[in-house]
Protein backbone atom coordinates (compact mmCIF):
# COMPACT_ATOMS: atom_id res chain seq x y z
CA UNK A 1 0.00 0.00 0.00
CA UNK A 2 1.62 3.05 -0.89
CA UNK A 3 0.46 6.79 1.02
CA UNK A 4 0.99 9.96 -0.70
CA UNK A 5 1.21 13.06 1.50
CA UNK A 6 1.20 16.76 0.39
CA UNK A 7 2.53 19.41 1.99
CA UNK A 8 -0.47 21.87 3.33
CA UNK A 9 0.25 25.50 4.43
CA UNK A 10 1.02 25.81 7.96
CA UNK A 11 -2.22 26.85 9.71
CA UNK A 12 -2.11 29.95 11.77
CA UNK A 13 -4.32 30.41 14.50
CA UNK A 14 -5.24 33.12 16.87
CA UNK A 15 -5.56 33.32 20.64
CA UNK A 16 -9.09 31.84 20.66
CA UNK A 17 -8.21 29.00 18.51
CA UNK A 18 -10.20 30.58 15.14
CA UNK A 19 -7.68 30.60 11.90
CA UNK A 20 -6.21 34.34 11.33
CA UNK A 21 -8.01 35.85 8.19
CA UNK A 22 -6.58 39.16 6.84
CA UNK A 23 -8.86 41.77 5.16
CA UNK A 24 -7.26 44.26 2.93
CA UNK A 25 -8.55 47.34 1.62
CA UNK A 26 -6.87 48.78 -1.35
CA UNK A 27 -6.90 52.01 -3.08
CA UNK A 28 -5.43 55.82 -3.28
CA UNK A 29 -7.89 58.34 -1.31
CA UNK A 30 -6.92 61.29 -3.41
CA UNK A 31 -8.04 59.23 -6.35
CA UNK A 32 -11.63 59.39 -5.90
CA UNK A 33 -13.68 56.17 -6.29
CA UNK A 34 -10.45 54.67 -6.18
CA UNK A 35 -9.91 55.07 -3.03
CA UNK A 36 -12.98 52.55 -2.18
CA UNK A 37 -11.04 49.98 -0.90
CA UNK A 38 -9.60 52.07 1.90
CA UNK A 39 -13.43 53.10 2.53
CA UNK A 40 -14.75 50.09 2.69
CA UNK A 41 -12.51 48.60 5.81
CA UNK A 42 -12.64 51.69 7.62
CA UNK A 43 -16.49 51.01 7.61
CA UNK A 44 -15.82 47.63 8.16
CA UNK A 45 -13.94 48.45 11.27
CA UNK A 46 -17.15 50.01 12.97
CA UNK A 47 -17.92 46.53 13.20
CA UNK A 48 -17.58 44.26 16.28
CA UNK A 49 -14.84 41.91 14.51
CA UNK A 50 -13.64 38.52 16.27
CA UNK A 51 -9.61 38.67 17.28
CA UNK A 52 -8.64 36.38 14.55
CA UNK A 53 -9.48 39.68 11.79
CA UNK A 54 -6.89 42.08 10.89
CA UNK A 55 -7.88 44.73 8.92
CA UNK A 56 -4.91 46.57 6.50
CA UNK A 57 -5.13 49.63 4.84
CA UNK A 58 -2.78 49.25 1.56
CA UNK A 59 -2.24 51.91 -0.76
CA UNK A 60 -1.30 49.96 -3.57
CA UNK A 61 -2.06 46.81 -4.74
CA UNK A 62 1.74 45.48 -6.55
CA UNK A 63 3.80 43.32 -4.76
CA UNK A 64 3.59 44.79 -1.65
CA UNK A 65 0.47 43.20 -1.42
CA UNK A 66 2.24 39.69 -1.09
CA UNK A 67 3.90 40.35 2.42
CA UNK A 68 0.12 41.29 3.38
CA UNK A 69 -0.61 37.37 2.64
CA UNK A 70 1.91 36.13 5.57
CA UNK A 71 0.48 35.02 8.49
CA UNK A 72 -3.11 34.56 7.92
CA UNK A 73 -5.05 31.27 6.50
CA UNK A 74 -7.56 33.48 4.53
CA UNK A 75 -6.83 36.82 2.68
CA UNK A 76 -9.75 39.12 1.79
CA UNK A 77 -9.32 41.80 -0.62
CA UNK A 78 -11.38 44.42 -1.04
CA UNK A 79 -10.80 47.44 -4.14
CA UNK A 80 -12.47 49.12 -6.97
CA UNK A 81 -11.90 47.53 -10.63
CA UNK A 82 -13.06 48.50 -13.50
CA UNK A 83 -15.09 45.60 -15.88
CA UNK A 84 -17.93 48.07 -17.58
CA UNK A 85 -20.52 47.20 -15.57
CA UNK A 86 -22.66 50.14 -13.55
CA UNK A 87 -20.76 52.47 -10.90
CA UNK A 88 -21.39 50.65 -7.66
CA UNK A 89 -21.91 46.91 -8.58
CA UNK A 90 -19.81 44.67 -6.32
CA UNK A 91 -18.05 41.72 -7.69
CA UNK A 92 -17.13 38.83 -5.89
CA UNK A 93 -13.82 36.30 -7.45
CA UNK A 94 -11.92 33.86 -5.52
CA UNK A 95 -8.13 33.91 -6.58
CA UNK A 96 -8.66 30.92 -9.24
CA UNK A 97 -11.51 33.02 -10.83
CA UNK A 98 -8.62 35.90 -11.14
CA UNK A 99 -6.32 33.85 -12.78
CA UNK A 100 -8.56 32.62 -15.15
CA UNK A 101 -9.19 36.36 -16.25
CA UNK A 102 -7.54 37.57 -19.34
CA UNK A 103 -6.10 41.16 -19.08
CA UNK A 104 -8.04 42.20 -21.81
CA UNK A 105 -11.64 40.95 -20.06
CA UNK A 106 -11.13 42.52 -17.16
CA UNK A 107 -9.28 45.59 -15.91
CA UNK A 108 -8.25 43.52 -12.49
CA UNK A 109 -7.14 46.71 -9.90
CA UNK A 110 -3.75 48.01 -10.63
CA UNK A 111 -1.33 50.75 -9.67
CA UNK A 112 1.83 51.62 -11.07
CA UNK A 113 0.83 49.28 -13.99
CA UNK A 114 1.43 46.27 -11.60
CA UNK A 115 -1.74 45.02 -10.27
CA UNK A 116 -3.36 42.28 -8.12
CA UNK A 117 -3.27 39.39 -10.81
CA UNK A 118 0.56 40.29 -11.85
CA UNK A 119 1.28 40.69 -8.19
CA UNK A 120 0.22 37.23 -7.35
CA UNK A 121 1.85 35.56 -10.66
CA UNK A 122 5.08 36.90 -9.23
CA UNK A 123 3.79 35.59 -5.73
CA UNK A 124 3.15 32.07 -7.42
CA UNK A 125 7.11 31.64 -8.71
CA UNK A 126 8.48 33.56 -5.45
CA UNK A 127 6.47 31.80 -2.61
CA UNK A 128 3.93 29.08 -4.01
CA UNK A 129 3.17 28.35 -0.71
CA UNK A 130 1.72 31.31 0.28
CA UNK A 131 -0.69 31.18 -2.30
CA UNK A 132 -2.41 28.54 -1.57
CA UNK A 133 -4.08 30.58 1.26
CA UNK A 134 -7.95 31.31 0.87
CA UNK A 135 -8.18 34.44 -1.07
CA UNK A 136 -10.84 36.07 -1.73
CA UNK A 137 -11.79 39.40 -3.59
CA UNK A 138 -14.35 41.75 -3.39
CA UNK A 139 -14.33 44.51 -6.04
CA UNK A 140 -16.67 47.42 -6.47
CA UNK A 141 -17.07 48.95 -9.76
CA UNK A 142 -15.80 52.53 -10.18
CA UNK A 143 -16.03 54.25 -13.11
CA UNK A 144 -13.01 56.23 -13.22
CA UNK A 145 -9.03 55.60 -11.49
CA UNK A 146 -8.21 59.34 -13.33
CA UNK A 147 -9.87 61.27 -10.52
CA UNK A 148 -7.62 63.18 -8.74
CA UNK A 149 -10.68 64.72 -5.85
CA UNK A 150 -10.28 63.54 -2.19
CA UNK A 151 -14.19 61.55 -1.63
CA UNK A 152 -16.18 59.10 -3.28
CA UNK A 153 -19.14 59.54 -6.09
CA UNK A 154 -22.19 59.56 -4.53
CA UNK A 155 -23.13 55.69 -6.51
CA UNK A 156 -19.78 54.17 -5.22
CA UNK A 157 -20.53 55.48 -1.85
CA UNK A 158 -23.66 54.05 -1.72
CA UNK A 159 -22.07 50.49 -2.87
CA UNK A 160 -19.62 50.72 0.44
CA UNK A 161 -22.47 49.04 3.28
CA UNK A 162 -22.90 46.80 0.62
CA UNK A 163 -19.15 45.68 0.01
CA UNK A 164 -18.72 45.69 3.77
CA UNK A 165 -21.72 42.93 3.93
CA UNK A 166 -19.87 41.08 1.18
CA UNK A 167 -16.61 40.97 3.55
CA UNK A 168 -19.14 40.29 6.78
CA UNK A 169 -20.77 36.92 4.80
CA UNK A 170 -17.10 35.83 3.95
CA UNK A 171 -16.17 36.16 7.44
CA UNK A 172 -19.36 34.19 8.74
Amino acid sequence: MLLLFCSLPETKYSEDGLMKVKVIGCGNILASDDGVGIEVVRALEKNRLKSNIEVVEADSAGLSLLDFLEGADKVIIVDGMITGAQPGTIHRFTYKDLRELSAGDVNVPSLHSLGILDAFKIGEKLNPEIMRREIVFIGVEIKSRKEFSVGLSPKVRKAVPKAVEAILRELA
